[in-house]
Order: structure tokens, then C-alpha cells, then sequence
């Protein structure tokens, strides 16, 4: 925004024809939606700006009348904003709010910046309004801790933060493409892959398929028999899964503070001691209960 507004923009400004109108710009990394909050279409700066619906709300704003907290909901009756919602996420693109004078639209420096920052989650899709929250002048991610330790982790299994060590790496504990030897409606048996020590594959995911039909089913593991090379389901299937049938099954995790703790003699945890990095708490104390 210009540190000084022309002496001809003050004297529009101030007049009773003055006009204002508000113009958005959203940067995408698809394109650049131009619109303006008008019943018209109007040009500036090189660019056409849209007559689109727009409701601003839950606005936030300085003593010197600048917004660091807005909420913008946009028309969505044709579809157009969801369109661009599927093809990319609006998160951290950046949106611009100015005002504009309808008779001073013939110079770039003719605006008042309103709003300069970037896009929040999506809070709304509807047949109606497509609405974003957006921030100005700090990032969205805060730098705070955000998780307290606790003997339960909320982490998923093999994720950045689980696998810090390369302990609980899904790209190698699991069994891809592997055909079931035999079944029913509520477990599997493979005596060739399924050869690991008891209860390994407790809450673990299998997904399963018929090569010939082209439907995936997914499943938990409840338990994991090492005697008889049987995986158990947690919820039965509707028919038997017999040899026709082809899995993927993936390692799982009680997350218990045990599960990182124990190391190599947990049948369920990391395959060493992932103790430092449960819940990504890099130095925690041998106490369990959480203290000291």
C-alpha cells in the first residue's frame, strides 16, 4: 500500500460520489482469481476483476484500520469455487484485499490496501458459499508445543514423528501382493509369509482382494496366531476368503508407551528401542506414569 495517497485519490476519497469498491485477489497455484464485491465487472491495473457475491465476517482489525484476521465467503452457486477446490488445496495461498475508487481506476496506485495474507483451511463448501478464513503478518503453523506427553500416543503408526529412527518404516514391515493360502469370513492363513512370532501382526491393516472382481477390502488385525500362520479380522467379511484371494498386510502399534519402550521384545513396536521418540518426546524419563 503507498505510504501516501495521491493528492487526487484524497480529494475522490473525500468526496460524496467516492464509490469504493472492493476488489480480491486469490492466488492459486492454478491461476489468479480476480473478483470484485460489485454487481459489475470492472478493469484494473491490467486486470479484469469478476462481479462475484462476497460476504466478509469475523473481521479483525488495527486502530489504524488494518485487517489481520478475516473471514471471506464467495458465491458458489455455480460451482466455480468448489471446482478449484478439488483441483488444489487453498491452504497458505495468499489473498488480497483493496479498496478501490470506480473514479480512480486509472492509475496502479490508486488503492488502499486492506488485507495481505494468506489462506486458512476451508471452512465451508456448500451449493452457496465457499468460505476460507485467511491471516495477515504471521505464519499458520505456530511454532508452540502443541502435545503434552502422555502414556497414549496419538501418532500414526510409521509416520515422520513414529519413525524418526527408521524403526517403524512401513515400506519394510509389511507383505505386499502375497496370495492367502486359506481362510474364512473372519481371518486368513498363510503358512509361506505369515511366519512371524506371535501377536506381530496385532493391529496391523490388511487389505485384501479378488484379482479377477477389482474390489480392495480393508480390515484391522485383532490378533495374530504365530502356531497357525492365521491373521484374525476384526470385523468378519460377508463371504470365506479362500486362495483366490491376494493381501497386503501392514505392521501396527497398541500405541502404549510400552510398545515404544520394550524394543526388540515387543512383537508389536519398532523393531529396536524407540523409546526417545514416542509421541516425538526425544528425552523422557523411565517413569511411565509421566513424572519427573
Amino acid at each position: 500500500m503507498p505510504k501516501y495517497l495521491p493528492a487526487a485519490l484524497r480529494t475522490i476519497i473525500a468526496s460524496e460520489t467516492q464509490k469504493p469498491v472492493l476488489v480480491i485477489e486469490l492466488y492459486l497455484s492454478l491461476a489468479t482469481l480476480y473478483y470484485v464485491a460489485e454487481k459489475k465487472s470492472i478493469s484494473w491495473n491490467g486486470n479484469p476483476y469478476t462481479a462475484k457475491t462476497i460476504i466478509f465476517g469475523s473481521v479483525n482489525q488495527s486502530l489504524e484500520g488494518q485487517i489481520s484476521n478475516i473471514t471471506v465467503s464467495f458465491d458458489n452457486v455455480l460451482g466455480d469455487m468448489a471446482a478449484y477446490l478439488n483441483v488444489e488445496d487453498f491452504y497458505g495461498k495468499q489473498i488480497i484485499i483493496r479498496r478501490l475508487y470506480r473514479n480512480a481506476l486509472g492509475s496502479a496506485d490508486n488503492y488502499v490496501e486492506l488485507f495481505n495474507g494468506y489462506c486458512d483451511e476451508v471452512q465451508e463448501v456448500s451449493k452457496y458459499w465457499l468460505t476460507v478464513p485467511a491471516t495477515m503478518g504471521e505464519s499458520l503453523e505456530k511454532r508452540t508445543l502443541l502435545q503434552t506427553y502422555s502414556p497414549s500416543c496419538n501418532r500414526k503408526f510409521g509416520d515422520s514423528v513414529c519413525n524418526q529412527d527408521s524403526l517403524a518404516d512401513l515400506v519394510t514391515l509389511c507383505k505386499l501382493d502375497k496370495t492367502v493360502e486359506s481362510g474364512s469370513t473372519n481371518y486368513i492363513v498363510d503358512s509361506t509369509n505369515l511366519t512371524q512370532v506371535n501377536d506381530y501382526w496385532n493391529f496391523g491393516e490388511i487389505q485384501f482382494w479378488d484379482k479377477t472382481a477389482g474390489v480392495t477390502y480393508y480390515r484391522k488385525i485383532v490378533d495374530f496366531n504365530a502356531a497357525l500362520d492365521k491373521a484374525v479380522l476384526d470385523v468378519p467379511m460377508t463371504f470365506a476368503i479362500d486362495n483366490s484371494y491376494s493381501y497386503n498386510v501392514y505392521k501396527g502399534c497398541p500405541k502404549d508407551w510400552q510398545a515404544c519402550g520394550s524394543g526388540s521384545t515387543s512383537p508389536w513396536g519398532p523393531s529396536g528401542n524407540n523409546r526417545k521418540n514416542f509421541l516425538g518426546f526425544m528425552h523422557i524419563s523411565q517413569n511411565t506414569e509421566g513424572w519427573g
